[in-house]
């Protein structure tokens, strides 16, 4: 197994599970990948093909559902609001079990017309989740080693290999259909009683940037933006500028005054999730999982278990 994001540490655990004996190679810790840095909240956001990122993401749905039983995964399902332009049906609802619709309503955002769903989904509060991932990988019996792979037709000598390694797969498999997706955000202090929220189509944003706010235990992550095929991870004080005033209008109880820290990160964006047998060599790719990582993680955790069987 390479890297040790999201996708490497499920999938190992997955197949730990399973009766096979795994260890990630991974070039970094899992805190140092962009899975530490994302908010997260279970939504299938830019990831394609659809009707697969549906599937992975139904499954991997009733996966965090078990989880949350747990008080040390990190996992809650928390109500939240998804806002989209009235008049078309989101591809996402039919990911979603019907039992999980708390509240749907027509709204109007500057002048512009939307339906707000209000749903129980999962939050997976990501500096809890990983640590909790990856004690379970090696309580099962998993092992890591840190180095930098070059090659993976070399490892695959030695065994079956699973390439978990997200960007990293640009260049290990000369993938000219996976580019970097440049995410912000903003943490801030919590605010008590608040139902977070997600607007792609704000109205009079520019283009790539989006509206979310995301209640964690221990802050408020605000966000966003997704700008394609931008490699530095530089901190634009306009955008924060705009994530706050955005998520301010969107939601007047948010207080802004208190503001943690800014981060930025890469996440893996591809034409579509890669996750197929390789023809020449015994290695099963999963990358290019844009902005649902953890959304689809555990079902393209089976799906690896799948093609490996």
């Amino acid at each position: 197994m390479i890297g040790c994001g999201v996708s490497g540490l499920t999938t190992g655990l997955m197949l730990l599970n399973n009766g096979y004996n795994v260890s990630i190679i991974a070039r970094d810790h899992y805190e140092n990948t962009v899975s530490a840095k994302a908010a997260a909240i279970w939504f299938p956001y830019r990831a394609f093909p659809k009707a697969k990122v549906i599937e992975w993401s139904k499954y991997s749905f009733y996966e965090f559902r078990k989880l949350a039983t747990s008080l040390s995964s990190g996992v809650s399902f928390v109500p939240f609001r998804i806002i989209e332009p009235r008049g078309t049906e989101p591809f996402w609802i039919n990911a979603i079990p019907q039992e999980a619709k708390l509240d749907q309503k027509n709204i109007d955002i500057c002048g512009s017309h939307f339906t707000d769903y209000t749903y129980l989904i999962p939050l997976i509060e990501t500096q809890i989740y990983l640590p909790f991932l990856y004690d379970m990988f090696l309580q099962n019996g998993g092992s890591f080693h840190y180095q930098e792979v070059q090659d993976l037709s070399k490892l695959a000598d030695s065994g079956s290999v699973i390439n978990c390694t997200g960007l990293g797969s640009k260049k290990l498999c000369k993938d000219n259909d996976l580019y970097p997706i440049l995410g912000q955000t903003v943490k801030v202090k919590s605010t008590e009683n608040l139902v977070g929220l997600a607007l792609e189509e704000y109205p009079t944003l520019p283009e790539n940037e989006l509206a979310y706010i995301i209640q964690r235990s221990d802050c408020i992550v605000l966000g966003g933006s997704a700008y394609t095929h931008t490699d530095a991870e530089i901190i634009n004080e306009e955008l924060t500028g705009r994530i706050l005033q955005r998520c301010s209008f969107l939601e007047p109880k948010l207080n802004t005054d208190q503001i943690i820290s800014v981060q930025t990160g890469l996440r893996p964006g591809r034409t579509q999730i890669r996750l197929e047998k390789d023809l020449s060599a015994p290695i099963i790719h999963n990358y290019g999982h844009g902005g649902a990582g953890f959304t689809v993680s555990w079902g393209c955790a089976r799906e690896v278990l799948n093609l490996l069987g």
